[in-house]
């Protein structure tokens, strides 16, 4: 939120915990008992140390009163970053922090979701936002 600087072609920003990187936003379904692929997003970035992200979905089941169950998992590459579980028939937001160590162009961050028990599982609002500052960023959404 203070400065833009630019190094070798590519945008050095501060920002803070509001700032929306990248989204996939439509919603996503599955019935199936075994985890799916439901949402990617392939990062665009260079990142500088100790930068974060906070990683946002919405997750609900699809069976009224809450007897459902629906589990998400986030990967980024093919690193399992978090798991959530969810038995709302309304949609929750889940929160994970990630740090960005790590972090190189073209890294993909995964979202898979299945139905444990109960009606189909459902996600949208798949959201990538910066933490902590600075970083260089270009980003793509796919």
């Amino acid at each position: 939120m203070g400065y833009f600087t630019p190094v070798s072609n590519v945008e050095l920003f501060e920002l803070d915990d509001t700032n929306l990187i990248v989204s996939s936003d439509s919603a996503t379904s599955t019935s199936l008992t075994d985890y799916t692929d439901a949402k990617k997003i392939t990062l665009k970035l260079r990142v500088v140390p100790s930068s974060k992200f906070t990683v946002k979905f919405d997750l609900k089941n699809g069976l009224a009163g809450g007897s459902g169950v629906t589990k998400a998992r986030l990967y980024h590459n093919n690193t399992l970053l978090s798991t959530k579980t969810q038995t709302s028939d309304a949609y929750v937001t889940q929160t994970v922090e990630v740090n960005t160590v790590n972090f190189f162009p073209n890294d993909v961050l995964t979202l898979q979701i299945k139905k444990d028990a109960g009606g189909d599982a459902y996600t949208r609002y798949f959201r990538v936002y910066a933490i902590r500052t600075p970083f260089a960023i270009t980003q793509e959404s796919v």
